[in-house]
């Protein structure tokens, strides 16, 4: 599915440099299930490798076998990602928060279980003073919130 970024299938033993990501200051590499995802340090979102539930946020679900920028986020300014199995949410700079992929289980706070095609805006957490976010493999906008909230409280 290309999810080394080299445009094959095939594993890799030794690490080897993503050519389409050469020449871009990537501050973090992220991975999901059967997708990866890389920040450069201006804040542009790469993603590749299966594309099905709109894991990429391209808007589709077509495997991705080099880094492509999620056009969605441009301009966007992502300071932090979180990844989960098949979802991802960005945090921008000015504190908004994105999200897309797999919602079966209203991962990205829209309760009507279907899958996010490209980045949107998260209702759920507009307004707040977002500082970090996370992911795991499947959890909940609300499970998001309390721990936000948390944070907010006691940072």
């Amino acid at each position: 599915m290309g999810i080394s970024g080299r445009g094959g299938s095939d594993s890799c033993k030794m690490p080897k440099i993503i050519e389409a990501l050469d020449g871009i200051e990537v501050a973090r590499v992220y991975s999901g299930a059967q997708f990866s995802v890389a920040l450069s340090k201006e804040g542009t979102v790469y993603t590749w490798g299966k594309g099905e539930n709109h894991r990429l946020g391209h808007g589709n679900e077509e495997h991705v076998r080099y880094p492509k920028v999620v056009e969605a986020l441009d301009r966007k300014n992502v300071k932090v990602l979180g990844v989960g199995s098949m979802h991802v949410v960005a945090l921008t700079a000015d504190s908004e928060v994105y999200g897309w992929g797999r919602n079966d289980q209203g991962q990205l706070g829209d309760l009507c279980g279907c899958s996010i095609p490209e980045p949107a805006l998260l209702q759920c957490l507009k307004g707040r003073s977002i500082v970090e976010i996370a992911c795991g493999p499947s959890q909940v906008c609300n499970n998001l919130l309390t721990i936000i909230n948390f944070f907010i409280k006691y940072s």
